[in-house]
């Protein structure tokens, strides 16, 4: 099961983005190392119950220029799961950091550039992730 809601609120040139989800039963989880697509099953009939969150803010500074900035969490219940011939406490906790820009060449053209932290704990494949992740580009709306 999983249940979601998020919003928006304009408050002049400032827009703030709010968002929480509630997911049940979860059996697979993305992996940190194994590319787009996949996919980590959590051993035995095991499973997890999770909440997130999102809070983020865009800041008009000109009609062409904006700033952005995000926090996201989630925070899983724990398992004891078999790995091998181990018991392993399994919570996925998940914070993710980022800030990016946006500047509009055109209405349909726009450069960005940004940036993200990600701390998980508890994961399966050793007990923390730290990633971060920069990004800049050109983005044309066809």
């Amino acid at each position: 099961k999983h249940l979601q809601i998020g919003g928006t609120w304009d408050i002049g040139p400032v827009r703030l983005h709010g968002g929480w989800a509630k997911q049940d039963d979860v059996q697979a989880v993305s992996t940190a190392t194994g590319g787009t697509g996949s996919f980590l099953n959590i051993p035995g009939s095991a499973s997890f119950d999770s909440n997130s969150w999102l809070l983020g803010v865009t800041w008009n500074v000109t009609s062409a220029f904006a700033v952005l900035a995000s926090y996201q969490a989630l925070d899983a219940d724990g398992q004891t799961v078999t790995v091998g011939t181990s018991r392993v406490n399994y919570e996925p906790d998940y914070n993710i950091w980022s800030v990016g820009a946006t500047y509009a060449l055109s209405r349909r053209t726009n450069l960005y550039t940004s940036y993200a932290s990600r701390d998980a704990d508890g994961t399966l494949s050793g007990n923390t992730f730290n990633g971060k992740q920069f990004a800049v580009g050109v983005r044309h709306l066809f």
